[in-house]
């Protein structure tokens, strides 16, 4: 045996062998990292061959093993399949992207038995016969990296007496393929057992097959005990004494660790789990209003993440996350269950290992209520872990934190079923707009619009709310978001800030009409009546993100800024670091409102009336985004927009109950957000008329993390498979972030499209794009969807992403007055876990060019306008330039002139329809009626003997008149101008 520990045969040395382990030595049971045998100096990668995506043949040589041998052969084939297609490979990704293998055929051969004291060349020789004589058995074959691994019977040992195992390359036909041979002990666990020597020669062959005429590929340096040098060792020589005895595909199994340069130590993955969590916040009288509405559920309040695993090997070695346990759990009244989403990160690969997410419901019934905490908070663990075969896998245990809130607080109620239960948009806070020339009492039963401009808006603002407080207070009386508010159908999702006019295009000229928009939030108390349970000073505060974000958590510093009462605490909003959020008013501008004073719109003692629980008080804004004299820091407010759509937060600000620094409107009563957000996609058009895109803002990811950096978490719902994905960060170098998404997890599917621009194919699931750490300001972002063009009118679809933090099990401090005075109690030290810091969503329903074409025009004048008022060394401004360049392809492609459009911060003028002039008839029974996503009508089309005619209308009595023949097969007549062949001018319904 030479220094290195090679052992040396008739003057040649042996490699890739395994030593075998004496017996004194006992595996580290269920630990997953160990100590090398030696002190590691060095991991070289010599450049030679290493063994991607391994197809495995496995041979069980010998009468022995067509006998009953116990183990039996089914047992250690099922260990062996884990082993090559789990999570214990996913290590070797650092190693040029070796990874996880699979079992391509597995066989008996009993026509001959090794001899006691076999040699490789009998190896070679049997092996090279089954070729010969076998046409099921895989023979070496150009472009395959296929390993024949063959388990020798039990008492066979090879001639190598001081081995238990070795690995060798072969050539066959002129293919060179891969082998190793394992002797038997004759057990599934112990020092040389069959699972944990073909574990070392798996790793090895993978990392450095051609040790017997190169071995040049990944080599380990280092020095022993005794001061003696290691030279070119492999990975499972390094860890030969360190292994484990652990379930391996639902078999109890030792299985050997293997070098690991990343982690500078011995590993054995078996595989992870870890909490994700999304709500873990609730308040008590938040879940009473959830238990009434809702039945009690908080769906996909959590995940719990599964890595480690392909979509097959997920299915096949019968992974699971039983449901969690603990504390929290353990809550009479609480039920937490899988609810059968489960969904892949590539579902276009099924067979890379990747991060599967298993979503959870969290239930309360009323039972859970008296558990609450009576003042303050109290956090309960929640524990997990991973399993296969329904056994534990050692050393997945995981657990997150869920806290409990004291009720008799002023509180928003995320959770509505009509609008599909997601809670990081409030059902409490709404949007509406109103244009006071076409409609003078834009909410029914409410104050009239009296002065058609801003001012006029302020005092609409304040009188609104006055009559929505007088009238809507009760809670059990009807809701005004539900009956009276204008344009609640889409109520979470709908306005843009690029609608500063209604056209009316039932007169010539057509008459231009100013929009205003209004947000309304709706507070709520539950408790004791009068001045006993009463919340006094409540003051709301509604701030407007620049641009759509997922960084909606509560810092004061950066987007939550505000001044402060004489207590400290936060007396009125004003504009975020960089302009990243700006505040709006129900009695003025920034620096002339009264909001905030005595008696003020916006300041309001909510008292719940004798004889009640529960009151309902109401604070609003007027968003005051088009007034030109409504100028912030020298620069009109719509000139600090950086998109079409945005993220609205209104902040429920009382001294009795301060927000925490990091809270977020999924998880915090305190906060309530909704999206201002809406793209349409043209069918069918052409490519540039399917592209969406989409500005954001977001942090950079906090430098000097220990636990990595956060990412994006992309759900893409329905989108259809063949769209693709980009997002540009001219801040940010694009190869770090594929680079970040290569260390983290190979399965990612990004690629650089440009120096600043990541790029990926939509197949489903979920993509994560790592947010880079830098320092600095926000980092502006453009995110573009292209559509095929497939996609059909009527179509929508929803695109949701998500900021992933880290959260950590460590004493977290609340600010003074928190619950009304209540402190929060130590919690546990050492867990960590992922949490949605913010959320926003992308809707896109498909409609015509015909209806899309003015929207995208104005939309195209004002971001032309804005991007005019940004200096050229400002972040949004590279952003902004691509966008409106992508807006003019879709202003191009709708069948517009976007070299005709000029900046203006109020759009294009209204196209002046000329007279009819010549009628043209066409005539035809009803062949096709468009609706958009709403319901309501686009157009039609009627077909003739030898043509067909289409046409638009937005008319809802045409639509009945036009379903009605449909369904009773009638002759129509149209009439329409020559010059403009889709209007409609008269129709005829002949029988």
């Amino acid at each position: 045996m030479t220094a290195n520990g090679e052992i040396e045969d008739g003057g040649a040395t042996l490699r890739g062998i395994v030593r075998k382990v004496e017996p004194g030595t006992e595996p580290v049971g269920g630990d997953l990292t160990f100590s090398p045998d030696y002190t590691v100096t060095g991991t070289d990668d010599k450049g030679g061959r290493v063994l991607t995506g391994v197809e495995v043949v496995i041979v069980f040589w010998g009468s022995f093993w067509s006998a009953t041998p116990s183990p039996s052969r089914d047992q250690y084939e099922q260990a062996m399949r884990g082993i090559v297609t789990g999570p214990y490979m996913s290590g070797l990704g650092q190693y040029r992207g070796v990874g996880q293998g699979s079992v391509i055929y597995s066989e008996i051969f009993d026509g001959t038995s090794p001899a006691n004291g076999y040699t490789d060349a009998d190896v070679v020789a049997m092996l090279k016969a089954r070729f010969a004589n076998n046409t099921s058995m895989p023979q070496p074959a150009a472009g395959h990296n296929r390993f024949y691994a063959v388990i020798a019977p039990q008492g066979v040992s090879n001639s190598n007496n001081g081995l238990a195992g070795q690995h060798q390359s072969l050539t066959y036909n002129g293919n060179t393929a891969y082998y190793a041979w394992v002797d038997n002990t004759g057990s599934l666990t112990g020092h040389d057992c069959v699972t944990k020597v073909f574990s070392h020669e798996l790793v090895e062959a993978c990392t450095n097959p051609d040790v017997d005429t190169s071995n040049n590929s990944i080599l380990v340096q280092g020095t022993k005990s005794d001061g003696s040098p290691v030279t070119n060792d492999e990975i499972g020589d390094t860890c030969n004494n360190e292994f484990a005895t652990v379930d391996m595909n639902g078999i109890t199994c030792s299985v050997q660790s293997y070098w690991s340069k990343a982690a500078n130590t011995c590993v054995l993955p078996l595989g992870s789990v870890s909490f994700w969590v999304d709500k873990d916040t609730f308040g008590k009288d938040e879940v009473q209003d959830l238990i009434n509405t809702n039945g009690g559920k908080a769906e996909n309040a959590f995940w719990l993440v599964v890595e480690g695993f392909s979509r097959t090997t997920f299915g096949s070695l019968h992974v699971s996350v039983p449901t969690p346990t603990g504390p929290f759990a353990g809550i009479p009244g609480v039920t937490v269950t899988a609810n059968g989403a489960v969904d892949f990160e590539n579902a276009a690969q099924p067979d890379q290992q990747q991060r599967i997410r298993v979503a959870f419901d969290i239930t309360f019934s009323a039972q859970s209520l008296t558990h609450f905490p009576s003042a303050g908070s109290q956090t309960y663990p929640l524990d997990a872990y991973l399993a296969t075969d329904g056994t534990k896998v050692p050393s997945t245990d995981t657990s997150a934190l869920f806290e409990l809130v004291a009720g008799a607080d002023p509180y928003f109620t995320n959770i509505d079923p009509a609008q599909g239960n997601v809670f990081y948009l409030s059902q409490d806070l709404r949007v509406f707009t109103a244009t006071p020339a076409v409609d003078g009492t834009p909410v029914p039963g409410g104050p009239a619009f009296l002065a058609d401009n801003p001012a006029g808006a302020y005092d609409y603002a304040q009188r609104l709310l006055t009559w929505l407080n007088a009238t809507y207070a009760d809670p059990a009386g009807s809701d005004p978001f539900a009956t009276v508010l204008p344009g609640q159908g889409t109520a979470l999702s709908g306005d843009s800030s690029v609608t500063p006019f209604t056209v009316d295009f039932g007169h010539f000229p057509p008459q231009v009409h100013s929009n205003y928009q209004f947000a309304v939030a709706r507070v709520r108390l539950r408790g004791s009546p009068g001045p006993a349970g009463a919340a006094n000073g409540v003051r709301t505060f509604f701030r407007l993100w620049s641009s759509q974000t997922a960084d909606t958590d509560y810092q004061t510093g950066s987007t939550y800024p505000s001044s402060t009462d004489a207590g400290g605490l936060p007396a009125s909003p004003q504009p975020g670091a960089g302009h990243t959020t700006l505040p709006f008013f129900a009695s003025g501008n920034l620096g002339a409102n009264t909001d905030y004073g005595t008696g003020g719109a916006n300041t309001r003692d909510v008292v719940i009336p004798t004889g009640k629980d529960s009151v309902w008080a109401y604070f609003g804004c007027f968003l005051n985004i088009y007034d030109a004299s409504y100028v912030i820091d020298g620069r009109p407010v719509q000139g600090w927009l950086n998109g079409t759509h945005h993220c609205l937060v209104a902040q429920i600000a009382f001294d009795g109950a301060p927000i925490f620094a990091g809270a977020t409107p999924e998880g915090s009563d305190k906060l309530a957000q909704r999206n201002l957000q809406v793209t349409h996609s043209d069918n069918p058009g052409p490519a540039s008329a399917h592209r969406i895109p989409q500005t954001f803002d977001l942090r950079p990811s906090p430098l000097g993390a220990i636990d990595g950096v956060d990412e994006l978490m992309i759900d893409w719902g329905r989108i259809p498979s063949g769209s693709t994905a980009s997002i540009f960060w001219p801040q940010v170098d694009a190869g770090d972030v594929v680079d970040l998404a290569t260390a983290a997890h190979p399965a990612h599917g990004l690629t650089v499209a440009d120096p600043h621009t990541i790029r990926c194919q939509v197949t489903g699931g979920v993509t994560y794009v790592p947010i880079p750490a830098r320092a600095g300001g926000n980092l502006a972002g453009l995110l573009t969807l292209d559509l095929p063009t497939t996609v059909h009118t009527g179509d929508q679809y929803d695109v949701v992403v998500r900021r992933l933090g880290h959260k950590a099990n460590r004493v977290i401090e609340f600010p003074k007055g928190r619950g009304k005075g209540g402190e929060h109690p130590p919690i546990r030290a050492g867990a960590t876990w992922r949490s949605v810091i913010g959320t926003f969503s992308v809707r896109i329903p498909v409609g015509t060019a015909e209806s899309m074409l003015l929207p995208e025009e104005n939309t195209l004048a004002i971001m032309r306008w804005r991007l005019g008022q940004l200096p050229p060394d400002d972040r949004w401004h590279p952003v902004l330039k691509r966008y409106v360049d992508y807006l003019a392809g879709r202003v191009a492609g709708l069948g517009g002139d976007p070299e005709s459009i000029l900046p203006s911060p109020s759009g294009v003028p209204p196209r002046h329809k000329e007279p009819c002039g010549d009628l043209v008839e066409h005539s035809g029974r009803v062949a096709e009626i468009v609706f958009d996503c709403h319901g309501r009508i686009e157009g039609f089309a009627i077909a003739g003997c030898c043509d067909g005619h289409r046409y638009l209308t937005r008319d809802p009595d045409l639509a009945k008149l036009l379903l009605r023949a449909r369904r009773d097969r009638l002759d129509l007549a149209v009439l329409s101008p020559r010059h403009r062949p889709a209007d409609v001018v008269r129709i005829i319904v002949r029988a």
